[in-house]
């Protein structure tokens, strides 16, 4: 996912973290909210919400940040005073996690 983001590779292992922080590039920071658990996935706990929002808001990066998550909760306005670009998961994750 990483790479078919940003056209690098990701140095390491990402590490689960609070703001879901996994890497960055020159330009991008990226961010994936996600756990391999059904219950998690299908929860409001796996969409970008305000809390998540001001954790990942909290760098204080002027990097564009590419969210993953499945859903999101606020609108765009508030993504773009961020300089976040949301990227939602596909809904067919579900599927591959619960098999």
């Amino acid at each position: 996912m990483f790479y078919t983001a940003t056209g690098k590779s990701l140095d390491g292992e990402a590490k689960e973290k609070l703001d879901y922080f996994i890497g960055e590039t020159d330009l991008y920071e990226v961010y994936l909210i996600y756990k391999p658990d059904i219950t998690f996935l299908r929860s409001n706990d796996s969409a970008l919400n305000d809390i998540k929002l001001k954790a990942i808001a909290a760098r204080n990066s002027k990097k564009e940040k590419l969210v993953f998550a499945t859903a999101k909760y606020m609108g765009q306005k508030e993504l773009s005073s961020q300089n976040i670009t949301f990227c939602q998961l596909p809904y067919a994750i579900h599927k591959v996690v619960g098999a």
